[in-house]
């Protein structure tokens, strides 16, 4: 055979063999299509339905495409509907090989672009409670994804009402996972991933119960970096402050919170998969809160105010935090009293917080049972004051210590606050030193309270917010010691001692223990006998006495 003739046998052997290879790779490719397409016949049951306009798949380079993906799944015994809309879906390097012989599902890459996810309900949802029919994993044994991209997604949920406006919604996220596995046959095993990151953007949640909605303008995660990061969180009320207390029945605050920078450094992603979140700092920067109430309002009488270590405890979501830190932030309390025109006003600017062991954890709490909160603010912008708190999160009856610290503020600068609410007004006197340390539980809060002051003087005012002359100068003379100094002879201590309400906040309460210290430091002991105080009235006079 001549050298020309075997040059062209090989070329004919070769190119019989390619023609051979590339049949043979496309009636694999075809095969794989057809089993994909089986499966979705079989396993996505009515009412669900999944769909695509086109379905490429290479089984010699391990790809599959598919495009404009259309899916509806229905959620929760039929109440939630969901439509999925993804015009391209691409993965790379599949282990075809694996899929067969291993019952294992490799891939190396995953590229979701643009999917729309809305979810939807009916306010009142029909009588169907049959589950649909669930997507199982068949035989698989495990499944694993080198990583996973999602680009530019967008969700909503929306509850079909009148109005028809998304409950939640988000116009862009991005997600970024590393080296996810699972193993599907071993019930119960978490998904594993190696890297994370995500990026959500202009996120709204509207609630029409709470009368407000909330908002953050980019959350970004990364589990590399441990970071959790929360960029212009508010929560905006949808009515004023008049419009509020309108709508209520019962007395409720109304809330405006504007956290620019909220940031939680050496968070534990894997945390998550055990409904958990850890990390090591939580950073709140330049917040705001501003807090609204209506004192004319009852209070319902079948609420239940619960502490707030109480509620963390209580709280399904498990969190730990070694410290919370608020730097640069500002508190403002109003609430509307006998004069509705003028609401009462509390404000603390450059308030600086740090909390340390913030947690529900059980094991940890046996270690360090004591969740302890340092707070340095001033009031209404010139006064410093200060406030340490310790809460036992280990007591059953939820034991907590609290002292405080303020001085030189003159007694007028509470009037912004009180005078609304109550017949009378500060005229004069100076707070030299307010300082207090008191013990509480769920039942009953007892301490002692030093408040020295000079030159009290207070005005009564009548209906038109007028001072009743006469009477404020027989109240100051013969109900209100006007100086109280350590220097005097008759310096007063005052004592703590208040009964907790269940039905009115953690803060009433604190604040009403402290008053008590107030009152019997400023009322002489025959105003306190006869504003019903006599046992406390005796104790002072044995005091005395010894």
């Amino acid at each position: 055979m001549s050298k020309p003739t075997k040059i062209w046998l090989a070329a004919g052997i070769i190119l019989f063999i390619l023609g051979v290879a590339i049949a043979a790779f496309s009636i694999l490719d075809r095969w794989v299509e057809g089993k994909i397409k089986t499966a979705i016949t079989e396993k996505i049951k009515a009412p669900n339905s999944l769909g695509y306009g086109f379905m490429e798949a290479s089984f010699f380079d391990g790809t599959l495409v598919v495009k404009d993906v259309v899916a509806t799944v229905y959620l929760g015994k039929w109440k939630r509907k969901a439509e999925i809309a993804i015009p391209s879906i691409r993965l790379e390097g599949i282990g075809w090989m694996d899929v067969v012989f291993s019952r294992a599902v490799n891939i190396e890459k995953l590229k979701i672009d643009n999917p729309a996810i809305a979810v939807s309900w009916e306010e009142k949802p029909d009588s169907l409670t049959r589950e649909p029919t669930s997507v199982k994993a068949g035989k698989l044994k495990c499944v694993s994804i080198g990583q996973i991209f999602i680009r530019h997604g967008q969700f909503s949920f929306l509850k079909k009402t009148k109005e028809s406006l998304p409950e939640m919604e988000a116009d862009t996220f991005n997600l970024e996972l590393g080296e996810l596995s699972l193993l599907v046959e071993k019930e119960g095993q978490p998904l594993s991933v190696v890297s994370a990151d995500l990026d959500l953007y202009n996120f709204m949640h509207r609630d029409d119960n709470n009368l407000s909605d909330i908002s953050f303008r980019h959350i970004h995660l990364s589990k590399k970096d441990s970071v959790l990061e929360v960029l212009g969180f508010r929560v905006v009320p949808k009515l004023s402050k008049r419009d509020f207390s309108a709508q209520l029945k019962y007395k409720k605050s109304r809330l405006e919170l504007d956290f620019p920078s909220v940031k939680v450094s050496g968070w534990q992603f894997d945390q998550l998969w055990k409904g958990k979140i850890v990390g090591r700092t939580v950073l709140f920067d330049h917040m705001k809160i501003g807090i609204f109430s209506d004192r004319n309002l009852p209070i319902d009488p079948n609420t239940y105010k619960p502490f707030p270590q109480e509620q963390l405890l209580k709280t399904s979501l498990g969190l730990t935090f070694d410290t919370i830190k608020v730097k640069d932030g500002w508190l403002i309390y109003e609430n509307l009293g006998m004069d509705r025109l003028t609401p009462g006003r509390l404000e603390f600017e450059s308030m600086e917080a740090l909390l340390t062991n913030v947690t529900n954890d059980t094991a940890r709490i046996r270690q360090q049972p004591v969740l302890e909160i340092q707070v340095d603010a001033t009031l209404h912008n010139k006064y410093n004051v200060n406030q340490h708190l310790w809460m036992n999160l280990g007591s059953p009856s939820y034991a907590f210590t609290y002292t405080g610290n303020a001085a030189n503020i003159p007694f007028v600068e509470f009037n912004a606050f009180l005078a609304p609410a109550h017949h009378f007004e500060f005229e004069a006197g100076t707070i030299q030193r307010l300082a207090y340390r008191i013990n509480a539980d769920k039942d009953v809060a007892r301490g002692e309270l030093t408040l020295e002051y000079e030159g009290l003087e207070f005005g009564l005012l009548d209906e038109k917010r007028e001072k009743k002359k006469f009477l404020s100068k027989i109240v100051d003379l013969f109900f209100i010691d006007g100086v109280n100094t350590k220097g005097e002879k008759d310096f007063k201590k005052g004592e703590v001692y208040a009964v907790r309400n269940t039905r009115r906040s953690f803060y009433y309460f604190w604040w009403n223990a402290i008053q008590s210290g107030i009152k019997t430091s400023i009322l002489s002991d025959k105003a306190i006998e006869r504003m019903g105080g006599k046992q406390l009235a005796k104790k002072k006079k044995q005091k005395k006495g010894r």
